[in-house]
């Protein structure tokens, strides 16, 4: 299978990627496109065909279209003259039941001159039964993975699929599915396939499954906030998968952002900020943070919610940049009176929240790649971290030093370089300000200057 996206513009890197057909071992390539985009695909195909290979065109997002539709795009790719040798259409979003299935299905066979196929996804645990209603209907080939293993909500399951169609298995076809399945049921526990209640809903509301598995891999938000998430952006145009897109609805654009408001904030009169993370080097020093944040000789940024020491009682701000994670977490803000400083105008428009028994300032941000600007009204940095926002409130309230505890860095070697990178931007601009670390930290930079860490005697 190969994304069509990747070789849009670029068709003849087909040629670099495939070798002549009796020199591959591969003898079928599957082309994954939108529906809508089907005409991209023509170049595509004809390179394949050049190479020997057989061509399976996988018509993506085909949720919603009409029969007209269907006939004509048919139509179109048979004068193209190429051939193609199996015709798939995926259910993307898991949304499709067995009516539209059976007429699909129908449109399909009756004109197409090949063979059809069927690629159903499991959003609403419907994968079997609109594989077995499309095979009924007309389709020869149909899409299966042991467990409906597959990204998301997962995909038609082969042992049911075989027991539908083969009828009652044989004892040797029965011990190889036994086995088969023992094995991946390993591999369902460590990548957690599968359908749920957010891919169901996600389903009935034309959302893209990658948002969902998006928010679960993020492994901070419970189901109910995920929910509640899906439920404000349900309205937006999520049918396809892009990160920008998330971005895009929670963030400012270089059009708007400038015409901000001042943030407008109480500053202690000190020159020194501190900014406490989330690393476990808070709890095993949880005390002697503690008498340092009650101090006046600091002013303190807690980086969003913490989990070992109480943003009302000893932050004098707590600052979040996702807005993601602001809005699944707002009523816990809330009912304990934290002074939180975030990009809230954009999406409180948006999803019309009621912010008035909350004391939120809003300082707009705007996310681009390799730079960082700290402006009174926005800020504009590399990456959505909300170290990175910290940094910006810090600079244009003019701190000369910036302590860091808890900032331990991640096993994940890119996060840290994304945090290091942030860093040596930020200190393009902000060569006045010191930056110091109290705890131990992954994130090895030259500018963090070394001093005497907490738990040191």
């Amino acid at each position: 299978m190969i994304n069509a996206k990747e070789f849009y513009n670029l068709e003849k890197d087909i040629y670099k990627i495939f070798s002549f057909r009796k020199k591959s071992k591969i003898s079928l390539v599957r082309i994954a496109i939108n529906f809508d985009e089907f005409r991209n695909s023509k170049k595509i195909i004809k390179n394949l065909n050049n190479l020997g290979y057989e061509v399976g065109l996988n018509l993506m997002q085909a949720h919603d279209k009409n029969e007209l539709e269907i006939i004509q795009m048919l139509k179109e790719i048979k004068f193209w003259n190429l051939k193609i040798d199996h015709l798939y259409f995926a259910d993307s979003l898991g949304c499709m039941d067995n009516n539209y299935i059976k007429n699909i299905t129908a449109t399909l066979t009756n004109n197409w001159p090949g063979s059809v196929g069927i690629h159903a996804h499991n959003n609403k645990s419907m994968a079997l039964s609109n594989t077995l209603t499309s095979l009924n209907s007309g389709a020869a080939i149909c899409d299966s993975t042991i467990l409906g293993m597959g990204r998301g909500a997962g995909n038609a399951q082969t042992e049911f699929l075989l027991q539908e169609i083969k009828g009652p298995l044989k004892s040797k076809q029965l011990k190889l599915i036994n086995a088969l399945i023992l094995k991946f049921q390993n591999l369902k526990l460590k990548f957690n396939w599968g359908y749920n209640f957010l891919y169901f809903y996600a389903a009935n509301n034309k959302i893209h499954p990658t948002y969902i598995q998006t928010f679960l891999a993020e492994q901070r938000y419970s189901e109910v906030q995920i929910l509640n998430i899906l439920s404000q952006i349900s309205s937006k145009d999520l049918l396809s998968y892009s990160k920008s897109k998330i971005e895009d609805i929670f963030y400012e654009n270089f059009k708007t952002i400038k015409t901000q408001n001042n943030i407008d904030i109480d500053i202690k009169n000190n020159k020194k900020a501190i900014i406490v993370g989330n690393g476990n080097s808070v709890l095993n020093n949880i005390d002697k943070i503690k008498k340092i944040l009650l101090k006046d000789d600091f002013t303190s940024f807690f980086l969003n919610k913490n989990n070992f020491i109480e943003n009302n009682k000893y932050a004098d701000f707590t600052v979040v940049v996702n807005t993601i994670r602001l809005m699944s977490d707002l009523n816990q803000y809330g009912q304990k009176q934290i002074n939180l400083i975030a990009p809230v105008n954009k999406f409180k428009h948006l999803f019309k929240i009621n912010f008035k028994n909350k004391k939120i300032n809003n300082y707009s941000v705007c996310i681009k790649p390799k730079t960082f600007i700290a402006k009174k009204n926005y800020t504009i940095i590399p990456y959505n971290l909300a170290i990175n926002y910290a940094l910006s409130i810090c600079k244009i309230f003019k701190f000369k030093e910036i302590y860091f505890i808890g900032i331990d860095g991640y096993d994940d070697i890119e996060k840290n370089e994304e945090i290091c990178n942030s860093i040596n931007l930020f200190k393009k601009f902000s060569r006045n300000i010191n930056l110091f670390s109290l705890t131990h930290s992954r994130i090895k930079n030259r500018f963090i200057k070394k001093t005497k860490y907490i738990n040191e005697k």
